[in-house]
């Protein structure tokens, strides 16, 4: 028999539980657990996966007659209750295979404790072939997919009215992605307004100067940090919603828009480092889990006086394959280790290293001998267009510098030329 343990402090517990919770067998089991816990953790997964475009937002709690709360919808629908099976062993059909699901309290656990931090889950199935069981287990964060939602800030026709409405029409369980959040013109609007007045100056490369002296946030019929913040997670805003905003420039971003409790997670896309390094090469080179066949000597006809021997150098055969694949899987991880080895820390983009690697996709001996070539030469390559950039700015900024001088110049002729225009007015109307 083939199993699989999961985890109860892993999400994959949520995800299995939530498509146990939807199964015949979970509805019709004579033991079982209900939940209706908005607070449950669980509760957000075990959800089916609907736009809710026949609910109302509104929750209404009402009392039945023996002044129990009953929890509605929009004074209308009552809450689901979720159902799964209670502790013990369950079997049920899953693509024409009778797999076995196992729910066991751990006893061992004296103290009182929730119910996910008290019991122990497992799929098992009959043979000794776990594909169904991993076909079971991807399908599970497949049934709970969310749909994605891209908003862009930066539209000209956006503004906060529409981005109310936008938000107000989106589904309760969704992933709402802003991206490139700081060229939106919110950075730092919450500031004292009496600064808009003040010209802002922006230092570029090549000692570029940009002068503005309005803000792009202040302008009429943008976006205001506030507004934003109040669409984001104000009183009126919508729970349940995964909200992801995407920056090349964190400095610049307003405080209150990236506090703690806001925004929960933080995640940084560096440039690699040995271990990333390491973990790239690993991923490319390594032996897939598809790679390793399922009956290698299925081509062979038994009978029934060789199937004892057929099945002994099936095994044979097989023990032979894992032996060769963990050779080598050792192999990638020596040249892995190599591989980082050679290329500097912190230098180049895992994208960059991921392309080269590509290159060489049969060859990874090939890939570490060459990796010390590969960075002297792109290091060659960035260098080269990083002077050509700074030319251009240089040149750019010269030009301008130059075309100011200019017009500072034809300006101050330009006076001098009206003051002496006047001068001559006034003396010819002293000698009349």
């Amino acid at each position: 028999m083939s199993s699989a343990d999961i985890r109860i402090d892993d999400e994959m517990y949520n995800m299995l539980m939530g498509w146990i919770a939807n199964q015949n067998f979970a509805k019709s089991s004579r033991k079982f657990v209900a939940n209706t816990n908005l607070n449950s953790r669980m509760w957000y997964l075990w959800r089916d996966d609907e736009d809710e475009e026949d609910e109302d937002d509104d929750e209404i709690i009402d009392f039945d007659k023996d002044s129990n709360p009953v929890a509605k919808i929009g004074g209308k629908q009552e809450k689901k209750v979720r159902f799964t099976p209670s502790f013990g062993t369950h079997y049920f059909w899953y693509k024409g295979k009778l797999l076995q699901f196992r729910r066991i309290k751990d006893e061992r656990q004296q103290s009182y404790g929730s119910l996910s931090e008290r019991e122990e889950v497992s799929v098992a199935c009959f043979g000794r072939d776990p594909s169904i069981l991993k076909t079971l287990l991807d399908e599970c964060p497949g049934y709970f997919k969310l749909k994605i939602y891209i908003v862009s800030l930066n539209s000209p026709s956006m503004d906060e009215e529409h981005l109310s409405t936008l938000f107000a029409d989106l589904p309760k369980q969704c992933v709402v992605l802003l991206e490139d959040i700081d060229t939106a013109g919110l950075t730092h609007t919450r500031e004292d307004p009496s600064s808009s007045d003040k010209p802002t100056t922006t230092t570029l490369p090549g000692n570029t100067l940009i002068s503005s002296l309005t803000p792009p946030a202040s302008r009429p019929g943008r976006i205001s940090l506030s507004a934003l913040l109040n669409i984001i997670d104000g009183v009126a805003s919508q729970e349940g919603r995964v909200l992801i905003m995407t920056t090349n420039h964190k400095d610049k971003l307003d405080e209150a828009l990236i506090r703690p409790g806001r925004v929960d997670m933080t995640v940084e896309f560096n440039l690699a480092s040995t271990s990333m390094l390491s973990t790239i090469f690993r991923g490319i080179y390594a032996t897939l889990e598809g790679d390793i066949p399922d009956h290698p000597t299925s081509d062979l006809i038994r009978t029934p006086s060789s199937s004892k021997d057929s099945e002994i150098e099936e095994l044979r055969l097989r023990n032979e394959f894992l032996a060769k694949r963990k050779r080598d899987e050792e192999e990638v991880e020596r040249l892995a280790e190599e591989f980082a080895s050679k290329i500097p820390s912190g230098t180049f983009s895992p994208a960059e290293v991921q392309g080269y690697l590509l290159k060489h996709k049969r060859e990874p001996e090939v890939a570490v001998r060459g990796a010390e070539e590969w960075v002297v030469e792109t290091k060659r390559l960035k260098e080269r267009v990083r002077e050509r950039e700074m030319r251009e700015e240089n040149e750019r900024a010269k030009a301008e510098k130059e075309a100011a001088e200019k017009k500072e110049k034809e300006d101050a002729e330009e006076k001098a030329k009206e003051e002496g225009e006047k001068g001559e007015t006034k003396n010819v109307e002293k000698s009349d």
